[in-house]
Protein backbone atom coordinates (compact mmCIF):
# COMPACT_ATOMS: atom_id res chain seq x y z
CA UNK A 1 0.00 0.00 0.00
CA UNK A 2 1.03 3.63 -0.46
CA UNK A 3 0.26 6.48 1.90
CA UNK A 4 -2.39 7.88 -0.44
CA UNK A 5 -4.48 4.76 0.29
CA UNK A 6 -5.17 6.28 3.72
CA UNK A 7 -6.84 9.33 2.12
CA UNK A 8 -10.45 8.19 2.70
CA UNK A 9 -9.69 7.86 6.41
CA UNK A 10 -8.09 11.31 6.72
CA UNK A 11 -9.25 13.87 4.17
CA UNK A 12 -12.93 13.99 5.23
CA UNK A 13 -11.68 15.38 8.56
CA UNK A 14 -8.92 17.57 7.08
CA UNK A 15 -10.30 18.97 3.80
CA UNK A 16 -7.73 20.83 1.76
CA UNK A 17 -4.75 19.20 3.47
CA UNK A 18 -1.88 18.85 0.94
CA UNK A 19 -0.86 15.31 0.08
CA UNK A 20 2.71 15.81 1.30
CA UNK A 21 1.50 17.05 4.69
CA UNK A 22 -0.94 14.18 5.06
CA UNK A 23 1.77 11.67 4.11
CA UNK A 24 4.18 13.05 6.70
CA UNK A 25 1.67 12.83 9.53
CA UNK A 26 0.56 9.36 8.44
CA UNK A 27 4.15 8.13 8.35
CA UNK A 28 4.83 9.46 11.85
CA UNK A 29 1.62 7.87 13.16
CA UNK A 30 2.47 4.55 11.50
CA UNK A 31 5.97 4.60 12.99
CA UNK A 32 4.57 5.20 16.45
CA UNK A 33 1.81 2.62 16.03
CA UNK A 34 4.16 -0.13 14.86
CA UNK A 35 6.85 0.75 17.42
CA UNK A 36 4.36 0.63 20.28
CA UNK A 37 2.31 -2.40 19.24
CA UNK A 38 4.97 -4.58 17.51
CA UNK A 39 2.19 -5.58 15.11
CA UNK A 40 4.44 -5.66 12.02
CA UNK A 41 6.62 -8.74 12.41
CA UNK A 42 8.73 -10.52 9.81
CA UNK A 43 11.74 -12.76 9.24
CA UNK A 44 14.68 -10.85 7.82
CA UNK A 45 16.67 -12.23 4.91
CA UNK A 46 18.82 -15.11 6.15
CA UNK A 47 22.43 -14.44 7.15
CA UNK A 48 24.89 -17.16 6.19
CA UNK A 49 27.38 -18.29 8.83
CA UNK A 50 31.02 -18.72 7.88
CA UNK A 51 32.30 -20.73 10.83
CA UNK A 52 34.19 -17.78 12.32
CA UNK A 53 32.08 -14.61 12.45
CA UNK A 54 29.85 -13.78 15.41
CA UNK A 55 28.87 -10.21 14.47
CA UNK A 56 26.67 -9.50 11.46
CA UNK A 57 24.83 -6.58 9.91
CA UNK A 58 21.09 -7.21 10.09
CA UNK A 59 19.56 -7.20 6.59
CA UNK A 60 17.58 -4.01 6.04
CA UNK A 61 13.97 -4.53 4.93
CA UNK A 62 12.48 -2.36 2.21
CA UNK A 63 10.87 0.77 3.71
CA UNK A 64 11.28 -0.64 7.22
CA UNK A 65 13.40 -0.27 10.34
CA UNK A 66 13.88 -2.88 13.06
CA UNK A 67 12.36 -1.77 16.37
CA UNK A 68 12.77 -5.02 18.33
CA UNK A 69 14.59 -8.33 17.94
CA UNK A 70 12.07 -11.09 18.75
CA UNK A 71 14.00 -14.30 18.12
CA UNK A 72 16.86 -15.82 16.14
CA UNK A 73 16.74 -19.25 14.51
CA UNK A 74 19.81 -21.07 13.24
CA UNK A 75 19.40 -23.83 10.67
CA UNK A 76 22.20 -26.23 9.84
CA UNK A 77 21.75 -29.10 7.42
CA UNK A 78 21.20 -32.36 9.28
CA UNK A 79 20.24 -30.69 12.58
CA UNK A 80 16.95 -29.53 14.06
CA UNK A 81 16.51 -25.72 14.05
CA UNK A 82 18.11 -24.06 17.07
CA UNK A 83 17.03 -20.84 18.77
CA UNK A 84 19.84 -19.22 20.78
CA UNK A 85 18.96 -17.52 24.06
CA UNK A 86 17.95 -13.94 23.37
CA UNK A 87 19.90 -11.75 25.79
CA UNK A 88 20.47 -8.10 26.58
CA UNK A 89 23.73 -6.70 25.20
CA UNK A 90 25.16 -6.66 28.72
CA UNK A 91 24.31 -10.29 29.46
CA UNK A 92 25.44 -11.37 26.00
CA UNK A 93 28.79 -9.62 26.39
CA UNK A 94 29.25 -11.28 29.78
CA UNK A 95 28.57 -14.72 28.30
CA UNK A 96 31.16 -14.10 25.57
CA UNK A 97 33.67 -12.70 28.06
CA UNK A 98 33.28 -15.80 30.21
CA UNK A 99 33.72 -18.08 27.16
CA UNK A 100 30.33 -19.57 28.01
CA UNK A 101 29.46 -21.61 24.91
CA UNK A 102 25.72 -21.71 25.46
CA UNK A 103 24.32 -20.22 22.22
CA UNK A 104 22.95 -16.70 22.53
CA UNK A 105 22.02 -13.75 20.34
CA UNK A 106 21.61 -10.05 21.00
CA UNK A 107 21.65 -6.63 19.38
CA UNK A 108 22.82 -3.36 20.82
CA UNK A 109 21.69 -0.88 18.18
CA UNK A 110 19.09 -2.81 16.16
CA UNK A 111 21.36 -2.73 13.12
CA UNK A 112 24.00 -5.29 14.15
CA UNK A 113 23.33 -8.84 15.32
CA UNK A 114 25.64 -10.89 17.54
CA UNK A 115 25.26 -14.68 17.44
CA UNK A 116 27.51 -16.59 19.85
CA UNK A 117 29.37 -18.88 19.40
CA UNK A 118 30.30 -18.76 15.71
CA UNK A 119 27.96 -20.95 13.68
CA UNK A 120 29.13 -23.48 11.07
CA UNK A 121 29.86 -22.40 7.51
CA UNK A 122 26.65 -22.47 5.53
CA UNK A 123 24.40 -22.10 8.58
CA UNK A 124 21.28 -20.04 7.92
CA UNK A 125 20.72 -17.42 10.63
CA UNK A 126 17.25 -15.87 10.53
CA UNK A 127 16.24 -12.97 12.76
CA UNK A 128 12.53 -12.54 13.48
CA UNK A 129 11.89 -8.89 14.24
CA UNK A 130 9.25 -6.26 14.85
CA UNK A 131 9.39 -3.51 12.23
CA UNK A 132 8.25 0.06 11.82
CA UNK A 133 8.28 2.26 8.70
CA UNK A 134 11.45 4.20 8.01
CA UNK A 135 11.33 8.00 7.75
CA UNK A 136 11.73 7.61 3.99
CA UNK A 137 9.19 4.79 3.59
CA UNK A 138 7.10 5.09 0.44
CA UNK A 139 5.04 1.96 1.06
CA UNK A 140 3.29 0.28 3.98
CA UNK A 141 2.43 -3.41 4.55
CA UNK A 142 -0.97 -4.30 3.15
CA UNK A 143 -1.73 -6.71 6.01
CA UNK A 144 -1.21 -4.00 8.64
CA UNK A 145 -3.16 -1.45 6.59
CA UNK A 146 -6.12 -3.80 6.19
CA UNK A 147 -6.47 -4.32 9.93
CA UNK A 148 -5.33 -1.01 11.39
CA UNK A 149 -5.84 1.79 8.84
CA UNK A 150 -8.40 3.57 11.01
CA UNK A 151 -6.16 3.50 14.09
CA UNK A 152 -3.18 4.90 12.17
CA UNK A 153 -5.36 7.54 10.53
CA UNK A 154 -6.52 8.61 14.00
CA UNK A 155 -2.90 9.11 14.96
CA UNK A 156 -2.28 11.26 11.89
CA UNK A 157 -5.41 13.31 12.54
CA UNK A 158 -4.42 13.88 16.17
CA UNK A 159 -1.46 15.94 14.94
CA UNK A 160 -2.90 17.24 11.68
CA UNK A 161 -5.97 18.78 13.31
CA UNK A 162 -3.82 20.35 16.03
CA UNK A 163 -1.84 22.40 13.50
CA UNK A 164 -2.54 26.10 14.11
CA UNK A 165 -4.17 28.41 11.60
CA UNK A 166 -4.93 25.83 8.95
CA UNK A 167 -8.20 25.43 7.07
CA UNK A 168 -8.60 22.05 8.77
CA UNK A 169 -7.54 23.07 12.30
CA UNK A 170 -9.83 21.46 14.88
CA UNK A 171 -8.32 21.37 18.37
CA UNK A 172 -11.24 19.50 20.04
CA UNK A 173 -11.24 17.04 17.13
CA UNK A 174 -7.51 16.54 17.52
CA UNK A 175 -8.02 15.56 21.16
CA UNK A 176 -10.73 13.07 20.20
CA UNK A 177 -8.49 11.49 17.56
CA UNK A 178 -5.56 11.34 20.01
CA UNK A 179 -7.73 9.40 22.45
CA UNK A 180 -8.77 7.00 19.67
CA UNK A 181 -5.14 6.50 18.67
CA UNK A 182 -4.02 5.84 22.24
CA UNK A 183 -6.84 3.35 22.82
CA UNK A 184 -6.19 1.59 19.52
CA UNK A 185 -2.48 1.23 20.24
CA UNK A 186 -3.13 -0.22 23.68
CA UNK A 187 -5.70 -2.72 22.40
CA UNK A 188 -3.51 -3.95 19.55
CA UNK A 189 -0.41 -4.14 21.77
CA UNK A 190 -2.28 -6.39 24.22
CA UNK A 191 -3.47 -8.61 21.37
CA UNK A 192 0.03 -8.92 19.92
CA UNK A 193 1.49 -9.67 23.35
CA UNK A 194 -1.05 -12.42 24.00
CA UNK A 195 -0.36 -13.92 20.59
CA UNK A 196 3.37 -13.95 21.21
CA UNK A 197 2.91 -15.62 24.57
CA UNK A 198 1.21 -18.56 22.87
CA UNK A 199 3.98 -19.13 20.36
CA UNK A 200 5.86 -22.43 20.51
CA UNK A 201 9.66 -22.41 20.53
CA UNK A 202 11.60 -24.84 18.38
CA UNK A 203 13.42 -27.64 20.14
CA UNK A 204 17.03 -26.66 20.75
CA UNK A 205 20.06 -28.44 19.36
CA UNK A 206 23.50 -27.12 20.18
CA UNK A 207 26.67 -27.51 18.19
CA UNK A 208 30.08 -25.91 18.57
Amino acid sequence: MIWDDFSPFVLPYAPGCPDATMEHHLRQAAIEFCRFTKVWQADLTAIVGDGASTVFAMPKPTDGEVCKLLSVTVNVAGFAPMQPDLLTPEDGAARIRDSDLRPCAFTGDLSGLVVWPAQPAGASIVANVALMPSQAAATFPTSVFNQHAADIAAGALSTLLAQPKKDWTDIPGAAIQAAKFSSGKATVARTVERGSAKSVRHSTTRWF
